[in-house]
């Protein structure tokens, strides 16, 4: 199942689903960035995500919790993952 982060009444970002194992697909219809952090709060990765299908590696974090929070210049979600 997708989780979709809405703005403006539209589908901003759409993830591929809450459970990942080696790699999180999120599709975007525009820039965003984004933090990938671990279960108390410590900054794993960040970056950017381009208008399009972005993949970012997650085989090298450890399982459990994991928060994304995607943001721009306006707006900011916060995503709770599950790392197999």
């Amino acid at each position: 199942p997708s989780i979709t982060f809405s703005q403006a009444g539209t589908t901003a970002v759409i993830l591929q689903g809450n459970i990942i194992k080696n790699e999180l697909v999120i599709n975007a219809d525009t820039e965003y960035y984004y933090q990938l952090l671990d279960h108390k709060g410590s900054l794993l990765r960040k970056g950017a995500l381009l208008s399009g299908t972005n993949r970012i590696a997650t085989n090298t974090f450890p399982g459990g919790l994991l928060l994304l929070r995607i943001f721009n210049y306006s707006d900011s979600q916060l995503f709770k993952l599950i790392k197999q």
